[in-house]
């Protein structure tokens, strides 16, 4: 089975991928659960955002963001791009 996936980052960026389902993904859809870090999701305002982006526009031009200056402290985390590549670790 093929699925489209698509994801939209409130303007900072997009990516759209195709899959294929393997017979043994339901193995490992309790491993993968993102309800924990859906639960862990806090709401920015405006200043908040506004920080972020300026961060990662002086992150273009510096070595990389630290995840937990934002308290972020598990999961994915875009720390910057460099030579014109997302940069992502995993805290």
């Amino acid at each position: 089975q093929r699925l489209s996936l698509f994801s939209y980052g409130s303007g900072c960026g997009a990516t759209y991928c195709l899959g294929t389902v393997a017979q043994t993904a339901h193995q490992y859809a309790q491993k993968i659960d993102p309800q924990p870090m859906l639960d862990q999701r806090r709401r920015l305002d405006v200043e908040g955002y506004e920080a972020l982006i300026l961060a990662n526009e002086q992150a273009s031009s510096q070595a990389s963001l630290n995840p937990a200056d934002y308290g972020i402290s598990q999961g994915l985390s875009y720390v910057g791009t460099i030579d014109h590549q997302r940069r992502y670790v995993f805290v």
